[in-house]
């Protein structure tokens, strides 16, 4: 099966992600946003792949959404995709925090049950600093990515990573502060 993905804050590490996917023909980008839609299209031209978008009701849905906000708006961009129903049945919702856990994106059985289809969520965080995206892409090959979450989610996005040169280490929840300090 060929995957499709959106890319929500494009920045640094969401288009390194994204160029990646593209160069390695590993799934198809489809909608990109970005903080403007300026930067959604700029973030087109460096990923080489997909399209912008204004706003989060424009989105395609996607087999996996990656949020690649800044960390205090991942749970809000979350909610508001979900509250949408801009997501597929059963898709996966990745966020690259090195800090949170992927258990930010849960939504409470009761309302999961009413407003939107089943998903599952990962957290996925490249252990590598990325300033340039040129030498981020080049340099990706073998860059340790830590990954947490429900297992569907860590099964596919860990097949996605590894096709794109990531050396994919699983942890648990709690040893997500171990790495990371």
């Amino acid at each position: 099966m060929f995957l499709n993905v959106n890319i929500i804050g494009a920045g640094l590490i969401g288009q390194t992600i994204g160029r990646k996917i593209v160069d390695c023909k590993s799934a198809l980008v489809q909608s990109i946003m970005c903080s403007s839609l300026k930067n959604a299209e700029a973030a087109v031209q460096k990923i080489g792949q997909g399209h912008a978008v204004a706003n989060l009701a424009d989105l395609f849905p996607a087999d996996i959404t990656f949020i690649t906000t800044p960390d205090h708006k991942i749970k809000s961009v979350f909610f508001e995709i979900y509250t949408l129903n801009k997501f597929k049945p059963n898709s996966i919702v990745v966020h690259c925090s090195g800090i949170e856990p992927a258990s930010l994106l849960k939504v409470e059985n009761e309302y999961q049950k009413t407003v939107s289809p089943s998903i599952y969520v990962a957290k996925v965080h490249p252990i590598k600093h990325v300033s340039c995206i040129e030498y981020a892409v080049s340099t990706f090959e073998g860059t340790y990515c830590v990954m947490e979450g429900d297992e569907q989610a860590c099964n596919e996005v860990a097949k996605l990573f590894k096709d794109i040169g990531a050396k994919v280490l699983h942890i648990k929840r709690q040893e997500n502060y171990l790495y990371h300090t």
